[in-house]
């Protein structure tokens, strides 16, 4: 986009600039607002991943038999 325009055009120079920083400050804002709301996803899930593996009841299960030993 910046080179679109020729330097010897300033009001649509000027123009591009005030665009271009526009675009780059509300990306800025979304990202900001994107990493805040992945803290607390990332927080929620380690708080349900801590309660269920408290509640998993480990079985007995007997260890798998490997095909060799299949075979044997």
């Amino acid at each position: 986009m910046k080179n679109a325009v020729p330097k010897n055009d300033k009001k649509r120079r000027k123009q591009l600039t005030e665009d271009v920083a526009k675009l780059e400050k509300e990306m800025e804002q979304k990202h900001r607002e994107e990493l805040e709301q992945l803290k607390l996803t990332t927080k929620e899930n380690k708080d349900s991943v801590a309660v269920n593996i408290s509640n998993l009841v480990l079985e007995n299960q007997p260890p798998r038999i490997s095909k060799a030993q299949k075979r044997r």
